[in-house]
């Protein structure tokens, strides 16, 4: 009753189906089960209003397990992720936080600011502007 091609068959018709696979996104993880998982997904963090060090992050979608947040970033699941105070990265693809020659200078990411730069914030005000501020 089946065939290869898309012809009727007796008082039968083929239908044709054309289905749609989402790869996953940076952020996530491919399950064992071929899922795409977001890291640090929980219950509470949608909840999270301000950053938690507690939550893992994946930057890369070929990871197969997610990382966790680093000692000097604050991370908020998937790829968002900055810097805490005193730290700074290059850019947004990069889970290295480099320590600034001058602490002071290097804000990093702020409440309400969140990943408005995810490389962190420079204290401008004081001067301090670039890399590594």
């Amino acid at each position: 009753l089946f065939s290869d091609s898309l012809s009727t068959l007796d008082d039968t018709q083929a239908i044709e189906f054309k289905v749609g696979v989402r790869l996953c996104e940076k952020g996530e993880i491919t399950t064992a089960s071929k899922q795409c998982y977001r890291c640090g997904s929980s219950s509470e963090a949608h909840l999270l209003a301000s950053p938690r060090d507690s939550l893992e992050y994946s930057l890369d979608t070929s990871d197969e397990e997610c990382s966790p947040c680093p000692d000097n970033a604050y991370c908020w699941g998937g790829a968002d992720m900055g810097p805490k105070a005193g730290y700074w990265r290059i850019d947004e693809n990069s889970s290295d936080f480099l320590k600034c020659s001058k602490p002071e200078a290097c804000t990093g990411v702020r409440p309400g600011n969140n990943l408005d730069d995810p490389r962190g914030e420079c204290d401008e005000e004081r001067g301090y502007t670039g890399f590594l501020c």
